[in-house]
């Protein structure tokens, strides 16, 4: 009886191992492939291959407001809706502050916005957790990135609206290979930093104040660990409209 129980839970756990081993190499596979786009194209310019040469130039009739950032901009839906509004969105998928930087001049000037909405952090912050030992250069770099966006957009008379790098939802144990709970910290570190940017065409929406809930994300606005579900996207609509109606009224007469 013994050797039939001992025997039965021997493999269930080489079952589980197996489905465990294949998941985690799956995994591994995709964070390789991930990595080698980066190193072919480190501007991200297959993401939105030839896309920007068919936009039509910017009616006068309608404000142009640019999305820019991570996955979180790129899986924005629903949009915030306007009457007097196109909104394009340029949101890449992994995308560092470091990487918009490269990229501002085609995925935003280039496109001549009057408005822009930009959200990035995150995927900087998480790379803590495989190399600690960066984790003040980390922290550094993503401020002086977002500062300089900031002050790219500002200097074209390009009015923006910066939010803060929402929360991350609690972490699966499959992450936890790779995580460290010192990027809860560096988010809260760069968002003070953030929160400091409002001027005449720069205002920040703190968005900790309806999507944090005891340091991560509330559960009912996670999709995942990073990302966003539904009800997230519009509970941050309700607090974008009202921000970016401003800009447009300030824009006037033009619209």
């Amino acid at each position: 009886m013994r050797n039939k129980i001992f025997i039965t839970t021997l493999g269930l756990l080489l079952i589980v191992s197996c489905i465990l081993n294949i998941f985690l190499f799956t995994y591994s596979i995709n964070i390789y492939r991930q990595q080698k786009i980066y190193h072919i194209d480190p501007l991200s310019s297959l993401q939105h291959p030839n896309s920007n040469k068919y936009i039509s130039k910017k009616s006068r009739e309608q404000a142009r407001v640019i999305l820019f950032g991570d996955s979180r901009i790129y899986q924005w839906d629903p949009f915030p809706e306007f009457t007097a509004c196109e909104i394009i969105n340029r949101g890449i998928p992994g995308e560092t502050t470091s990487q918009l930087l490269l990229h501002i001049e085609r995925d935003v000037i280039s496109l001549v916005p009057d408005i822009a909405v930009v959200q990035s952090g995150v995927n900087d912050c998480i790379a803590i957790g495989v190399h600690p030992e960066l984790e003040t250069y980390i922290i550094e770099s993503a401020k002086n990135n977002i500062k300089e966006i900031s002050k790219i957009l500002n200097s074209k008379g390009i009015r923006t609206l910066i939010l803060t790098v929402f929360p991350v939802a609690s972490v699966p144990l499959y992450r936890r290979f790779f995580w460290s709970e010192k990027t809860r910290v560096a988010v809260m570190e760069i968002n003070e930093y953030i929160l400091k940017f409002n001027s005449s065409n720069a205002k920040v929406l703190d968005c900790d104040r309806f999507f944090l809930e005891k340091n991560e994300m509330k559960k009912e606005y996670a999709n995942d660990m990073l990302h966003l579900n539904h009800a997230a996207y519009m509970k941050l609509n309700e607090h974008v409209i009202p921000l970016i109606e401003k800009f447009i009224k300030d824009i006037k007469p033009g619209y």
